[in-house]
């Protein structure tokens, strides 16, 4: 197979992946469900025959990797079974291309190959596409189309020219344009920390990044045996916070909130003894806030919903407390060589990040074959990379604006 023409190819799929993930919040959706599980069956054949040819699936340095989607691939055959009428078959397809998002990391793991790609997306998505979806897109949903933006903005410092200023521009932009959306505001403020980072690396010491980075593990338990133990809630400041903007948003009286999700998961999982195994890619968790919407709409008789908005309980609720230690490790196993086995600060930096991203996704963070998730698994990618890892500071830099091309317009 000609190498060029793959990764175009490749890297023309990721494109158009970025224009229906974003469909359900746009004014004129362009595309139909069909042509978008093409889309994915095309990039999931090239990345197989990637893995194959470089014989990577057996690669010690991906063993966790591997491991979790053996798994991935177990509950999808469970599903197959479990599943019995159109929408369940339906949500079989969509969650198992959720879980199989973190196949990206063995082609990204190349610097080459994730630059190209990001490349491309700059030269097309950002600035022949990016006009039309700033007006087609709700301003609170920027950051499922610019995800990338919110990717390269964590490196703002090392940027040259006048693509440094773009992106400082597009990052605040979506940090301050929708104040009320929550996810988009909290993963612009961190892009933002973590080029104050870099750009005070030398007062930044590798005891304090290693810090931050095990802190992110530890509070997300904290936070968890608190809220089981219904001892501490985090989530009651942040709903009395929704409600208060509840003027500005799509709530209902069904308001979707953070403690109402995890009741009915947990809940859930118990009545229907699936903690350990979840209950595959193909069924949702039972929801009396959500299911009787959703019935109406499938006619399927359960009250169901198939995924929420907390990444994490949709793993649990797919595969069980398994998939959930599996997913933990493919973060911890990259967060932890970024910040231990690296010979450049950045790629600590990044380490964090992933640290972050892990307890982040038990607040707000949506498991779909999007942009945005190809984006947070570039980035875990990075940390797996043996390659990037072990660029020195002076490499990572020109790496990194290699991203982009050599002009904004």
């Amino acid at each position: 197979m000609n190498t060029l023409k793959y990764e175009k190819i490749f890297a023309f799929s990721i494109l158009l992946t970025t224009i229906f993930s974003i469909n359900p919040w746009c004014r004129i959706p362009i595309g139909n469900l069909y042509l978008e599980w093409l889309t994915i069956f095309i990039i999931f054949f090239f990345l197989f025959y990637y893995i194959k040819q470089n014989h990577l699936f057996k690669a010690p340095e991906y063993r966790i990797l591997s491991i979790y989607l053996v798994y991935v691939f177990i509950q999808i055959v469970r599903g197959v079974f479990i599943a019995d009428n159109y929408w369940e078959y339906k949500q079989l397809i969509d969650g198992g291309f959720a879980l199989l998002v973190p196949l990206l990391i063995y082609y990204f793991a190349d610097p080459y190959r994730l630059s190209y790609i990001f490349r491309y997306w700059f030269k097309y998505a950002f600035v022949l596409l990016g006009f039309f979806y700033v007006w087609n897109l709700h301003q609170s949903s920027y950051c499922f189309y610019f995800a990338p933006v919110l990717f390269i903005g964590c490196f703002i410092p090392c940027i040259k020219g006048k693509w440094k200023y773009t992106i400082l521009i597009s990052v605040l932009v979506l940090l301050i344009i929708a104040p009320y959306a929550r996810s988009q505001t909290i993963k612009a403020f961190m892009c933002l920390l973590m080029s104050l980072l870099i750009l005070y690396k030398k007062h930044i010491s590798t005891s304090l990044i290693k810090i931050l980075h095990w802190g992110c593990y530890i509070i997300t338990i904290v936070l968890l045996v608190l809220g089981l133990s219904g001892k501490y809630n985090v989530f009651d400041d942040i709903e009395k916070k929704d409600r208060f903007h509840s003027d500005f948003t799509q709530q209902n009286l069904n308001e979707d909130t953070r403690s109402t999700i995890y009741i009915e998961v947990l809940t859930s999982s118990i009545k229907n003894n699936y903690i350990i195994w979840g209950r595959s890619p193909a069924r949702g968790n039972d929801s009396q806030t959500f299911g009787k919407i959703i019935e109406k709409q499938t006619n399927t008789g359960r009250l169901e919903r198939h995924s929420n908005e907390v990444g994490s309980l949709n793993i649990f609720t797919w595969m069980g407390i398994i998939g959930v230690i599996l997913y933990l490790f493919l973060f911890l196993r990259s967060s932890y060589l970024a910040v231990y086995k690296s010979n450049n600060f950045y790629i600590k930096i990044v380490g964090f990040y992933i640290a972050f991203r892990w307890l982040y996704s038990w607040i707000e963070d949506f498991n779909r074959f999007d942009i945005m998730n190809i984006s947070l698994f570039a980035m875990v990618a990075m940390g797996y990379s043996e390659a990037i890892r072990n660029m020195s500071n002076v490499e990572f830099k020109k790496w990194i604006n290699s991203f982009l091309p050599k002009r904004v317009l």
